[in-house]
């Protein structure tokens, strides 16, 4: 009888043993696969495809809320729209929303410094890096764009223009301005080119949590 009950608590125990085992394997695997989710989240994110983030959120609308997804590639297009009088020549702020676009994500980058397994959530602590406020930016364009800034100057543009052949004293009106805004994006293309862009680092709370079998960033929020 003694054997019969040391070998039951010996199968017990290794039952135990089996199933702890099993358990902290499986919370290995769901932290892998926490891990995989943040980071292919903020990879979008330096990247400013906010399609591709809201992929991994479980509720996309919140990616409305982040201060960087103001420099995503739709902005252009609510700007626009809001500005009727920009409308006719969208194609001429195209190529300078690009090149500022392309030089934002140069310098958005992120750091993952801790995370934290509350046993329900994982948790981590992101310093994110995205450019700043824009106004070193803005007064580096301004200098760039000084001589068309002024009546003399955009006379000057004018007569250049016409010295060039690019108008004539019969071109229409809607020729003139296409031509005078092709200078003009010539222009800031070049700033763009040479503009070092200022930055601000922010740390950042990212809650990663289990949604019908898939993790899923759940909540973005600043310290």
């Amino acid at each position: 009888m003694k054997q019969v009950i040391t070998k039951s608590l010996c199968l017990v125990l290794a039952l135990c043993l089996a199933l702890a085992f099993a358990g902290c394997g499986n919370r290995e695997a769901a932290a892998q696969e926490a891990k995989n989710t943040v980071t292919s989240f903020m990879d979008a994110l330096v990247n400013l495809d906010m399609q591709e983030a809201a992929k991994h959120v479980d509720d996309p609308a919140a990616l409305e809320k982040l201060d960087i997804a103001n420099l995503s590639a739709s902005t252009i297009d609510t700007v626009i729209e809001n500005n009727p009088a920009m409308q006719p020549y969208k194609d001429k702020f195209v190529p300078i929303f690009d090149k500022a676009l392309a030089k934002a994500k140069e310098v958005c980058k992120y750091e993952i410094t801790s995370e934290e397994d509350d046993g329900v959530d994982f948790i981590y602590t992101i310093n994110l890096t995205t450019p700043g406020d824009g106004s070193k930016t803005e007064e580096a364009l301004k200098n760039a764009m000084a001589e068309y800034l002024t009546q003399d100057g955009l006379m000057k543009l004018m007569n250049d223009l016409l010295a060039s052949g690019k108008i004539s004293a019969s071109s229409s009106e809607d020729d003139i301005l296409n031509v005078a805004f092709d200078a003009i994006t010539g222009k800031v293309l070049e700033a763009l080119d040479t503009i070092e862009i200022e930055t601000k680092t922010e740390e950042m709370n990212v809650t990663v949590s289990e949604t019908d079998g898939k993790w899923l960033v759940k909540t973005v929020g600043k310290e």
